[in-house]
C-alpha cells in the first residue's frame, strides 16, 4: 500500500473500513496469494481477540478490529500493540536477530517502549506491559497527557508533545522534516528539540536500569 490517508474525523468502523479497503486494493492487485493482514495499533490491545481496549492518541475504546477488518476483507487478521510488533520485525528481520534480551525504546507521535525477554516478547497478564510512556516525571505540574493524567513521559518526549510546543511558532502543522530543518537555522525550535532529547535521554537510562 504505497499512499496513506487520512482518517482525521472519522470513527473507529469508519477508519478501519477505509483501512480495509486499501487492503482490497492491495490483494487484487498482488502477484501473490495474500493469506492474512496483520495490524498494530497503538495503545493497550486484546492481541488474543484483537480488541483495541483503549488508544488515548485514536480516541478508541473496546474496538473489535480483528472482526471489523475480517468481515471487510474476508482475510484471518492478526492485531498487536504497534511497538510490540516493531520489536518482532527486528527479532525476525533487523538489528536484533541474534539477540534474546533487548529493549526497544520507540518515538513517534507517542513514546513507548517493548521488551523482549528470554527470546520472546514480554506482554504482561494482559498484553499491556511496558506501556513506559506513561510513567511519570510530575503529576503536579506536568503537561497533560492524551491518557488523561498530567506529567507523562510522553508528554514531555514525543512528536505530540513537539507539535505541541511549537504550535505558536508554526499557522499550521508542520510535519516532522519542516521541524528539523528549521531548526538549523532557528535557536528557539532547536532548544525545543533539545530539551525532549534531554528527556528521552533520562527515560532511556532508566529503562537500562530497570531491566
Amino acid at each position: 500500500i504505497s499512499s496513506v490517508e487520512s482518517i482525521s474525523g472519522l470513527s473507529s468502523e469508519e477508519s478501519l473500513i477505509k483501512l480495509s479497503k486499501k487492503v482490497n486494493e492491495f490483494v487484487k492487485s498482488s502477484e501473490k496469494r495474500v493469506l492474512g493482514v496483520g495490524i498494530s495499533c497503538e495503545g493497550m490491545i486484546n492481541e488474543k481477540e484483537g480488541i483495541c481496549v483503549f488508544s488515548a492518541n485514536l480516541s478508541w475504546e473496546n474496538v473489535p478490529v480483528k472482526d471489523i477488518v475480517e468481515r471487510e476483507t474476508a482475510l484471518p487478521s492478526f492485531v498487536d500493540n504497534d511497538v510490540k510488533v516493531i520489536a518482532l520485525g527486528e527479532k525476525w528481520f533487523g538489528q536484533a536477530k541474534d539477540i534474546n534480551d533487548f529493549v526497544l525504546f520507540y518515538t513517534g507521535y507517542g513514546l513507548g517502549v517493548s521488551v523482549m525477554t528470554n527470546d520472546g516478547l514480554y506482554r504482561g497478564s494482559e498484553n499491556y506491559a511496558s506501556e513506559f510512556g506513561h510513567t511519570v516525571i510530575d503529576p503536579v505540574n506536568g503537561p497533560e497527557c492524551s491518557c488523561g493524567n498530567k506529567g507523562c513521559l510522553q508528554a514531555y518526549a514525543s512528536g505530540s508533545a513537539l507539535l505541541r510546543d511549537l504550535k505558536h511558532r508554526y499557522e499550521t502543522e508542520p510535519s516532522i522534516y519542516d521541524i528539523i530543518k528549521d531548526s538549523e537555522n532557528d535557536s528557539e525550535i532547536y532548544e525545543i528539540i533539545k530539551k525532549q532529547a534531554w528527556y528521552i535521554g533520562i527515560g532511556a537510562a532508566n529503562i537500562i536500569n530497570v531491566f
